[in-house]
């Protein structure tokens, strides 16, 4: 009975000392921000779907329906190694420009490959080029949109990141409302499919108002960026491959169904 009063006693310390220390408010206000993101999403879809013929409908879905794949090529993985990489090298500005100057490298790298993979895709499957064109660059855009989210993670600012998580939803569903509202011709599916991909655009520009400047340092030493380079490709490659073959897996076996 001794021990198990005890136990409970360390229990209650440790919930006590979880809420004086502030992770529980920020983890509640960054649950609160992700659980206001998906319904903002889910607003989207359906005033979408209430615009769109059922022909069209399915064609912006299947479309979207691609963003994921290429998401993951433009990541590479980089929000995680980022997460673990820059979070013990907060106050180390050198460090900081080294894995900064290296990650933007990386991305400009899968965006190279993530156009000529999208350009064999759509000559083989006889796409629109307007359409490849707008899946990745959206896949870009939203690259970036968890580079930065990762940037948060790792300085731990968390009440900025419950700001930041629903920004591009919302910015997606004000824009898809305005263009509804105040254009005189009916929304494709293609027009739906801009807003979507492209409208995120808009809060990355706000991330630099949002995050302390002075935090960050986006030039590093030129072999501190090779050095960095080569340790984030390699700790993203099999990752990466694996979890592109997953995705591919999963619409295989919807298409076969």
């Amino acid at each position: 009975m001794y021990n198990l009063s005890g136990k409970i006693q360390k229990v209650s310390d440790l919930w006590l000392q979880f809420r004086q220390s502030g992770m529980f408010k920020s983890s509640l206000f960054v649950s609160i921000s992700k659980a206001v993101s998906s319904l903002l999403n889910l607003v989207f879809m359906v005033y979408s779907v209430n615009i769109l013929t059922k022909s069209e409908n399915g064609l912006f879905q299947y479309y979207a329906g691609f963003i994921p794949v290429l998401l993951a090529i433009a990541e590479f993985g980089l929000p995680t190694a980022l997460v673990k990489f820059l979070a013990p090298v907060t106050t180390d500005k050198q460090k900081i420009g080294d894995l900064l100057s290296s990650s933007l490298l990386i991305k400009l790298g899968a965006l190279v490959a993530l156009t000529l993979i999208s350009l064999i895709a759509s000559i083989l499957l006889k796409e629109s080029t307007l359409v490849v064109s707008l899946l990745v660059l959206g896949s870009f855009i939203l690259s970036f949109n968890s580079f930065f989210e990762s940037i948060f993670i790792c300085f731990g600012n968390y009440i900025s990141l419950s700001f930041w998580n629903p920004l591009p939803n919302l910015i997606r569903f004000v824009v898809l409302y305005s263009a509804d509202r105040f254009t005189e011709r009916a929304l494709g599916h293609l027009d739906i499919l801009a807003i979507f991909t492209i409208s995120p655009i808009f809060v990355l520009i706000l991330f630099f108002f949002v995050f302390p400047r002075k935090q960050l340092n986006w030039s590093g030493e030129k072999n501190g960026i090779r050095e960095m380079t080569y340790t984030l490709t390699s700790f993203n490659g099999y990752a990466f491959l694996a979890s592109i073959f997953a995705m591919i897996s999963d619409r295989m076996e919807i298409f076969f169904l």
